[in-house]
């Protein structure tokens, strides 16, 4: 996944978002990192990829809208289905070759 495909997801042309969603971009992919046990390993099943990318632009999407300071307790986690992806690829069973 890389950066000109998650500023076509968001939707995104102007450049002074690039530094914000390339941080984006790593905190997600160290976020995954933390959360899913042999998440290097899985990634070379492609389709724990292709859903571990699904949950990263979930994430990015999440953090770039929601990037304005709320004192609400809800911006302070992911949302319900973004954790569910996560307990989900967390459990998945992979065949890396």
């Amino acid at each position: 996944m890389d950066l000109e495909y998650v500023m076509n997801y968001l939707r995104v042309d102007a450049d002074e978002d690039i530094p914000l969603i390339d941080n984006l971009m790593a905190a997600s992919e160290a976020y995954l990192s933390g959360a899913i046990d042999d998440y290097a390993e899985k990634m070379k099943d492609s389709k724990f990829k292709s859903m571990a990318d699904l949950v990263r632009l979930a994430m990015i999407s999440e953090w770039y809208d929601n990037r304005v300071y709320v004192k609400n307790d809800r911006y302070d986690k992911v949302s319900t289905m973004i954790r569910s992806l996560i307990h989900q690829l967390q459990y998945a069973s992979v065949e890396v070759i």
